[in-house]
């Protein structure tokens, strides 16, 4: 529903068991007790395999970032 109202092109994760969150190892504990996820993001080639992984992202701007890393491996390949 979030990918069709914001007009994406693709499916977003809905992770409310945290499976993923925890195999990404970006599951953190805060205050003894709260489990949350860290804003990270992982740049995932088409075989599967993580080529880059953003920490601790700042959502403005970083859309932009994440295109320039992917124009340049572009040309590498």
């Amino acid at each position: 529903e979030f990918s069709e109202k914001h007009g994406l092109p693709f499916p977003i994760l809905a992770d409310d068991k945290k499976v993923v969150a925890k195999e990404y190892g970006v599951l953190k504990r805060f205050l003894g007790t709260v489990e949350l996820a860290k804003r990270d993001t992982f740049l995932i080639d088409p075989s599967g395999k993580i080529v880059k992984h953003y920490e601790d992202v700042d959502p403005k701007g970083h859309s932009q970032v994440v295109l320039n890393d992917i124009k340049a491996m572009q040309k590498k390949s």
